[in-house]
């Protein structure tokens, strides 16, 4: 998985470099809302127990989203899809023993919320609710 974290990361600042955008890079809420072409969930997002990439949202053609949720010495959750609601991402993942997770991811400014809403998550943690900050966006498939 860090292999492909490092290879999509390095994708993406080649692309923003040779994009050559003169511009701060900072987005203000409001213009995120006015550009139909900015998705707020897609990107990479670094955990804030060891600062690397543990959860990846890329929006699908079909307008589901792939989400790849890693949880430091705890598990990684790779196949997930979801769809966006008034709430944010509801998803569903397949657990290591094979079961479905659902939950959803939340996002304010650059700030991602995984909350797991199912009884199965109990078996892997008692904590529910994981944060991770934005460090760069996803390219659209």
């Amino acid at each position: 998985m860090k292999r492909l974290l490092i290879g999509v990361l390095c994708f993406i600042l080649i692309g923003l470099t040779a994009c050559g955008d003169k511009s701060d890079g900072l987005v203000s809420g409001t213009d995120v809302e006015a550009e139909t072409d900015q998705d707020v969930y897609s990107g990479v997002y670094h955990d804030y127990d060891v600062n690397e990439p543990n959860l990846m949202i890329q929006k699908n053609d079909d307008g589901t989203y792939g989400i790849q949720i890693g949880i430091y010495r705890l598990v990684n959750l790779e196949d997930g899809v979801g769809n966006a609601t008034e709430h944010g991402i509801a998803f569903t993942v397949t657990a290591p023993n094979g079961k479905n997770i659902n939950g959803t991811v939340t996002v304010d400014g650059d700030i991602a919320t995984v909350t797991f809403d199912s009884a199965e998550w109990s078996e892997y943690s008692s904590i529910n609710e994981y944060q991770y900050y934005k460090v760069s966006e996803m390219m659209d498939k």
